[in-house]
């Protein structure tokens, strides 16, 4: 087996979708260059985490926003996985859209809602599992990570490979990247965290986007501050991690 795969670190720009789009543009060809066949982004990365502007920068399911990352998906053949507030009437919810090389497009919903998200989102649970080249992918985003029944879920599944969309601060990042790096050893899973490398709706992020193999090694980390991949690729059994600052 051969595969590789990459976590997006991100600054958004406040109130600008557009250029946060072409951000994640140049961060997927950069991704496609590395041969990468899956690359996720952090939670709500197309607008940031942006809680109570979440209505007003709302994508829908069908939204032509996302045209420009549908082609690239298919142009240069990579699963993307990015997140941002959906609208699926009559509720919001905080989503992550699966964008596929053949253009289909799937929607993952979070879970579980960290407390005062529930003033302006709907928890639905939408949880649909990825296959890549025979092998099983389950998603998460940001709070997910820390049901433990998640995490357990997508063991069940067979997934092998556990891809989180986060915003975590600097005070949360320890335990919550020890808690993954855990998972990875005791379910032969292989895990990527994908997190902001600068601040979002106005909060610090604690930056150090990682991957883990499926025996809870860190593979690849980024810095506290600033965009860039964390990129691993697993050959036989055998892991390489490599990391780009932008």
């Amino acid at each position: 087996m051969s595969f590789t795969i990459a976590a997006a670190q991100t600054i958004p720009f406040r109130g600008n979708v557009k250029e946060n789009l072409d951000r994640h543009l140049y961060l997927i060809a950069s991704a496609a260059a590395e041969n990468v066949k899956i690359i996720i982004f952090p939670e709500m990365s197309l607008t940031g985490y942006e809680r109570g502007n979440a209505r007003k920068f709302a994508f829908n399911p069908s939204d032509e926003r996302l045209k420009l990352m549908i082609e690239a998906a298919a142009t240069f053949c990579i699963n993307i996985i990015v997140g941002a507030p959906i609208f699926m009437k009559p509720d919001l919810f905080i989503g992550s859209f699966i964008i596929r090389p053949d253009r289909t497009v799937t929607i993952y919903t979070k879970h579980f809602l960290h407390s005062g998200e529930e003033v302006y989102f709907s928890s639905l649970g939408l949880n649909p599992v990825l296959i890549e080249e025979g092998i099983k992918i389950s998603f998460a985003i940001c709070a997910d990570i820390t049901h433990a029944v998640h995490r357990e879920k997508a063991a069940q599944t067979g997934s092998k490979e556990y891809l989180a969309s986060v915003f975590i601060t600097p005070k949360g990042y320890r335990k919550e990247a020890k808690m993954m790096e855990d998972y990875a050893r005791k379910s032969d899973i292989f895990v990527a965290m994908a997190n902001f490398g600068g601040k979002s709706g106005g909060i610090s992020s604690a930056g150090k986007s990682a991957i883990w193999s499926n025996k809870g090694k860190l593979v690849s980390k980024l810095r506290d501050k600033g965009e860039g991949l964390a990129i691993a690729t697993v050959n036989d059994h055998t892991w390489s991690g490599k990391t780009i600052h932008i």
